[in-house]
């Protein structure tokens, strides 16, 4: 057997310094999550979605499990350390069996909540895009790039009280191609978004889609539920 200069440096690598999970920090037997970690989140995505609405509205959210450990602490590793490995192995867990109701007719147009450049170019990456481009690959449909934009820099949710969430006004716009493309009303629209709190955020987001059509069908989906 013939191992390549990459390969040998790469076992290494390894043996000098052993590569840990991504989420908990451990010393994984193989890849990038510990068996610890893949079998806790394996049995907390195994339950039935959460289904909340859209506050005043008739829009469901579904979400994948409750926001507590050991999604929570996965989810956050994944989101604040631009890992973005560790955020695909995440949405794979979340996926393995996840279910949707997909309306057969209509292919979906997955929207992720979009963040200011200044947070993406601080991250690295979007991380409610990567997991809408998760979906979008285990559910067919498209993640169209271009459609909104947010209308000036919003606080990161995460780092606020319940209170202030509430309070905050967020501001999406949609672009030329986004109003064009949702005029056209030829699918159904699914809001993509990492955790479920109050639900202030997709609410926006869901008026300033609705505002552009209101005949489209739409709902959310988020990995978590707080």
């Amino acid at each position: 057997m013939i191992f390549s200069a990459t390969d040998v440096g790469t076992k290494i690598l390894h043996f000098l310094i052993p590569p840990r999970c991504a989420f908990c920090a451990a010393l994984p037997a193989t890849g990038i999550v510990c068996s610890s970690c893949a079998q806790g989140l394996s049995l907390a995505f195994s339950s039935d979605p959460q289904v909340n609405y859209l506050p005043g509205t008739a829009i469901q959210v579904i979400s994948g499990a409750k926001f507590a450990p050991p999604v929570s602490d996965a989810l956050k590793a994944f989101k604040f350390s631009g890992n973005i490995v560790a955020g695909r192995e995440l949405a794979a867990l979340w996926l393995h069996e996840f279910r949707l109701p997909m309306h057969d007719s209509l292919p979906a147009l997955w929207l992720p909540v979009p963040i200011p450049a200044s947070r993406r170019f601080q991250r690295g990456f979007n991380q409610s895009e990567l997991l809408a481009r998760s979906l979008a690959r285990k559910f067919g449909g498209s993640v169209p790039a271009g459609l909104l934009q947010t209308a000036f820099f919003r606080p990161a949710m995460a780092r606020l009280r319940r209170e202030q969430r509430l309070s905050t006004h967020h501001k999406f716009r949609l672009t030329r191609r986004g109003q064009d493309l949702l005029r056209s009303g030829q699918f159904s629209v699914w809001l993509v978004d990492d955790v479920y709190t109050t639900g202030t955020t997709l609410r926006r987001l869901a008026e300033t889609v609705l505002t552009c059509n209101p005949r489209l069908a739409i709902a959310a989906v988020t990995l978590a539920a707080a």
